[in-house]
Parts: structure tokens; C-alpha cells; sequence
């Protein structure tokens, strides 16, 4: 039995093949279409190459919650699963890509061992999941803490589009929108000072909200010189003055394949056991 994971992220998509006895085998990364069913090919396409002649008995994946303001708008209105099924003819299993990157740091990386742990990356957007026993926590509709209000005046003036949420402020898209530039291009000590702060008081939030051991924190925006770790920590400490000490805030250990460990631990889980 061998089974496929995969991420489709807001830029890059990533697939993997798991191996009969449960190995992560090397990924294969390239840009995410903007088409869905074209991304799906592209996925069915490299999945085909890497196992060959055989059949791939199951796949599990990571996907973006579909939104119009989100960036994978061509894959709205698109069945992904029933895509991915026509394409693979296996049992296909998706789950909130943000929600799986953070299963594959509490099991393989910076939080594994932690019985409840906040997961949140910025990036493109910014995405997250609480963990608690090694599991994603229940809900009625995922987790999306980018979503949250960090600026109530701002949304109350200009309304539920507005940079009033976090996603909208600080995440890499945004940035990209109010700047012109890539965040990697981007060297105002200004700029970066308030992304530090807006994470910040955004990890008090999910502090408050969450209650967790631990905060892995990952993405592209968090790689960047400025973004500076040790201020964010000092000011999550400083603010988040509720509790006798803020939790401990790490840095991801699984760089960009966190969420094929994350579908990992789920294969293992639902297909491996039967």
C-alpha cells in the first residue's frame, strides 16, 4: 500500500508519497495553478510520475479555506475531493491546510510532546488550529484566526474588508497590496516594527482564546531579518498579562512541509490501522 500527501498552499503546492510502511518520501513543490481543476491535474500529474505503475491506495491533503477574497478564487465553486477522486480513484481525505501544517509540528516538530498547543503561520495569509492531544480540536467550522478583529475602530469605520482584521494587516498579501512590493523587498525598519506588533497582540489574542501550552509560529513572513522572534516574544509577555506568564512561543521545526507530516499522521491514523 502506498498513499499520496499533498499541501496546496496560497503560492506553492506540495506532494509527497507515503510508503508502504508509513515513510515520507522526498516532495515535489511547484507553484499553485490558479485554475482548481488545472491544480488538481498538476497533483494527479506528479503523483503518476512518482509511484509509476502502481496504484495509489489513499490521499490526504491540505487545502485553504475557499473564500472570495482569498487567493485561490479559481478554484471556487470547484468539487476538489471529486476532482482529486476522478483523477487518483482512491479514498481522498482533505483538511484545512494551516490545521494540517499545525498536526505535523505537534507530532514531528517544535511541538511535539505539548497537550495543547496554538499553531499559526503567516504567509501569504495567516492561518492556525489549536491542538490539544495530538489532535485537531473539535469546531463547527475550522479554525481561521487570521479572521480575527485586531483593530475594531478601523472595521466599524470601513467595514468587514477592511485591514481591521489581522490576515488584512499584516499577512503577506497585504503587505504586498499596501506596499507594491513583496514582503521580501520590503526594508522600512517602520514597517516590519509594526508587523511585529500586530503579530504580537495577535498571539495575545489566540493566547487569551486559546489557552495554550506552547505557540509554534512558521511561514515565510517569520524568515524574513526584521520580523525579529525575540521582540515578539517580549511583547506577547509584556501584554498578555491575564495569565502568570504568556506561553512559550517556538519557531516551526518543518519549515514548508509541515502540513505533508500533518496528512501523514492522519494516513497513518485512518489507513494504516485498518
Amino acid at each position: 500500500m502506498r498513499g499520496l500527501v499533498f499541501d496546496i498552499g496560497g503560492t506553492n503546492t506540495r506532494v509527497a508519497l507515503v510508503s508502504a510502511s508509513g515513510r515520507l518520501g522526498k516532495p515535489v513543490i511547484f507553484p499553485t495553478s490558479k485554475n482548481g481543476p488545472k491544480g488538481v491535474k498538476k497533483i494527479a500529474e506528479e503523483a503518476k510520475k512518482m509511484i509509476g505503475s502502481g496504484a495509489i491506495s489513499f490521499a490526504v491533503g491540505g487545502l485553504p479555506k475557499l473564500i472570495r477574497e482569498g487567493n485561490l478564487q479559481g478554484w471556487i465553486g470547484h468539487n476538489i475531493k471529486s476532482l482529486l477522486y476522478k483523477k487518483l480513484r482512491c479514498p481522498i481525505q482533505l483538511e484545512n491546510d494551516a490545521a494540517l501544517a499545525g498536526l505535523g509540528e505537534a507530532h514531528y516538530g517544535a511541538g511535539k510532546g505539548k497537550s495543547i498547543l496554538a499553531y499559526i503561520t503567516a504567509s501569504t495569509g495567516i492561518g492556525g488550529v489549536r491542538i490539544v492531544d495530538g489532535e485537531i480540536d473539535r469546531s463547527t467550522g475550522g479554525f481561521e484566526p487570521g479572521h480575527h478583529v485586531i483593530d475594531a475602530p478601523l472595521v466599524l469605520k470601513r467595514g468587514p474588508r477592511s485591514p481591521g482584521y489581522w490576515e488584512k494587516r499584516i499577512s503577506g498579501s497585504a503587505l504586498e497590496k499596501r506596499f507594491g512590493k513583496t514582503p521580501k523587498e520590503i526594508t522600512d525598519p517602520k514597517v516590519w516594527k509594526e508587523f511585529r506588533e500586530y503579530f504580537a497582540l495577535g498571539l495575545v489574542n489566540v493566547s487569551i482564546f486559546w489557552s495554550p501550552e506552547t505557540i509554534v509560529v512558521g511561514g515565510s513572513l517569520l524568515k524574513h531579518p526584521q520580523a525579529r522572534l525575540s521582540d515578539i516574544r517580549r511583547l506577547v509577555k509584556r501584554y498578555c498579562y491575564v495569565f502568570q506568564g504568556a506561553p512559550a512561543i517556538v519557531r516551526a521545526k518543518l519549515g514548508d512541509i509541515g502540513g505533508l507530516y500533518g496528512a501523514l499522521h492522519i494516513a497513518k491514523k485512518q489507513f494504516f490501522k485498518r
